[in-house]
């Protein structure tokens, strides 16, 4: 006896099956898909972030690697300033930060980094966590800032520890007209160091 020839199915059977096929192969390959594309999203957010801290070397040493472009650095310091001047007003920081704090390389690595954490806190992809931890490094910098042995709390003009308390009110310390001529002084510094990197790396 022959074998039987198996009737094709019908047009409907057959995109049936081929639509679950398609499922199945789908359901294989889609967790795979999906970590690659997270990795891929992850590298690239690092990328950028790794970017966007070198932007805020305002000191040496100098960033390893490309040169920081000078208007990026500009950007940058005023991004710092305006968020500075919101954080003293909002966290009472007048009688701890002199309004020349961008001439003090110490102030200026803190709140470089308590900045970068700050904004790093409220991204979607940060942990919920991450604002209250940022809460908690700004206790801590505060202690810091009340020992005149760490950073520079008081100033007399001088840019060095000790001295008289530049500010008693965020009003006045906000119109102290030393805040704009330091942040010109620290910017103007900080262009001219990038640009001679520039012209040495060229």
């Amino acid at each position: 006896m022959t074998g039987q020839i198996p009737q094709p199915a019908s047009i409907e059977e057959r995109l049936d099956v081929a639509l679950d096929t398609l499922e199945q192969l789908l359901d294989e390959a889609l967790p795979a898909l999906v970590e690659r594309v997270e990795a891929v999203e992850t590298a690239a957010g690092t990328r950028a972030t790794t970017e966007r801290r070198a932007e805020f070397r305002f000191g040496y040493p100098p960033t390893p690697g490309k040169p920081v472009d000078p208007e990026r650095s500009l950007q940058a310091w005023n991004r710092l300033h305006e968020w500075v001047r919101w954080l003293a007003g909002q966290f009472r920081l007048t009688a701890l930060l002199p309004p020349c704090w961008p001439q003090h390389p110490v102030l200026v690595e803190e709140l470089t980094a308590l900045y970068l954490a700050w904004d790093g806190a409220w991204k979607s992809s940060a942990p919920p966590e991450a604002p209250s931890a940022f809460l908690e490094r700004l206790d801590r910098a505060r202690v810091r800032w009340a020992d005149t042995n760490w950073g520079i709390p008081r100033c007399d003009g001088l840019h060095e520890p000790g001295g008289l308390d530049a500010a008693e009110l965020y009003r006045a310390w906000n119109d102290d007209d030393r805040q704009r001529s330091a942040l010109l002084a620290a910017r103007d510094a900080t262009l001219a160091r990038l640009r001679q990197q520039d012209g040495e790396a060229a």
